[in-house]
């Protein structure tokens, strides 16, 4: 990953679990860079986002490769209209339409 806003070397680190030579798993601390700590922690909305665009796709299937462009930003649209309005209707402390369905 490269990023202009990060240090190199963000003194962070994480817990894995390593299998050792003899088939042992181990608990061990490894550095990770802070641009990849960060990642981390926002990657939760594209996950959301991108399930939410398999399950209810525009996409048709075409050989103009920008009409495959079109109807997935077409997609993008959709969804995060969706996400707008349910935030919207939380801040008002009314039920989304249609709350739980795309």
């Amino acid at each position: 990953m490269c990023s202009s806003l990060h240090s190199a070397n963000g003194g962070q680190t994480v817990q894995r679990r390593v299998k050792t030579g003899d088939g042992q798993w181990t608990t061990m601390t490894i550095p990770i860079p802070t641009v990849v700590s960060d990642y981390n922690k926002s990657m939760g909305g594209v996950d959301t986002s991108d399930a939410l665009i398999g399950l209810y796709s525009a996409a048709r299937k075409t050989r103009k490769w920008y009409s495959t462009i079109f109807f997935h930003f077409v997609d993008i649209a959709v969804v995060n209209a969706y996400i707008i309005h349910q935030q919207l209707a939380a801040t008002q402390n009314k039920r989304a339409k249609n709350s739980g369905k795309l």
